[in-house]
């Protein structure tokens, strides 16, 4: 254990030396940077406060997209298309339910393009029975 403190306060002792203005070269030659310390800790504050932030917002919405904006809603109109569920199926394929015009289909989307795989009507079938999970 003493082998381990010793290496450990041996690279913290390089990282603080290594890091030291005197060690550092000087862009363009002038004699200081003209920035505080103080701004540059408050610059890491901020953005580490805004990691923080990000990350509550991201758990809070279960890890759906931050994006997801409903333009329906902001329109007021109503679409011909609603997609119903996408299921990713393996790392380069999906299927998908999809309802346009009162025929359901399910489409199978990959690196090689799109298939419709089913289409079935609406109309036709009683809603929980026969209908695609």
């Amino acid at each position: 254990m003493r082998a381990i403190s010793g290496r450990l306060a041996f690279f913290i002792g390089v990282i603080v030396l290594a890091g030291s203005p005197a060690v550092a070269q000087r862009l363009g030659g002038a004699d200081e940077a003209g920035i505080s310390a103080v701004r540059i800790i408050a610059a890491l504050v901020v953005c580490l406060a805004a990691a923080v932030a990000l990350i509550f917002i991201v758990k809070a919405r279960g890890g759906r997209r931050l994006a997801a904006i409903d333009f329906r809603a902001l329109t007021n109109r109503s679409s011909r298309i609603k997609v119903v569920e996408v299921r990713r199926i393996s790392s380069y394929a999906e299927i998908s339910v999809i309802v346009c015009d009162g025929a359901e289909y399910v489409i199978l989307s990959g690196p090689s393009g799109q298939q419709i795989i089913d289409r079935r009507d609406q109309a036709a079938t009683a809603p929980g029975i026969g209908a695609v999970p």
